[in-house]
């Protein structure tokens, strides 16, 4: 094809193909909700999905839950599938503490959550996570944030106040 040259072959589709590729829908939406976040002034971050029961729980105060775990794991870095995408953040943002602030990150990733009812025992959810850093920020911030993306989205929703062990009391909504 080289020597020839590319301008002299013409394209040509196998006889036997019957289907052609596309995007699956859940990355048609998640390129969609990354794409309004980032123009919502967040910054994307990719924490991997193998993580630590560490990170997971005991550094954000989470109680322990049932998570899938790595049979043989290379280190004790990555032995179980995150269940959760909040403690990645926590994480990343504990390692940039001398970075200017705002910080605005999120993360659309996978969670891996234990199901017996699945024929491999999990299953795989597709979520969002973001996180503001600022040295006054309020639950008001990232629920205007919250309120334009679902806006965006047309999704309806309604907040109602929650708890979470990782989070301050009182700026907690679910």
């Amino acid at each position: 094809a080289q020597s020839l040259g590319y301008d002299y072959l013409t394209p040509e589709l196998p006889m036997h193909v019957t289907t052609f590729g596309k995007r699956h829908p859940v990355e048609k939406a998640s390129a969609l909700v990354r794409s309004l976040m980032i123009g919502l002034g967040y910054q994307e971050v990719l924490n991997y999905i193998m993580t630590s029961r560490e990170v997971l729980f005991r550094r954000v105060n989470r109680p322990e839950s049932p998570v899938v775990e790595v049979a043989n794991p290379v280190t004790a870095s990555y032995t179980v599938l995150r269940d959760s995408l909040l403690p990645g953040l926590i994480a990343f943002l504990s390692r940039n503490i001398g970075a200017p602030l705002p910080q605005k990150i999120f993360e659309v990733g996978d969670v891996v959550i234990p199901d017996e009812t699945a024929e491999t025992g999990a299953r795989d959810e597709r979520r969002l996570a973001a996180a503001v850093a600022d040295s006054e920020v309020g639950f008001e911030d990232i629920q205007a944030d919250l309120y334009a993306l679902l806006r965006n989205l047309n999704v309806s929703f309604e907040l109602r106040p929650a708890e979470h062990p990782s989070l301050l009391r009182g700026r907690t909504a679910e």
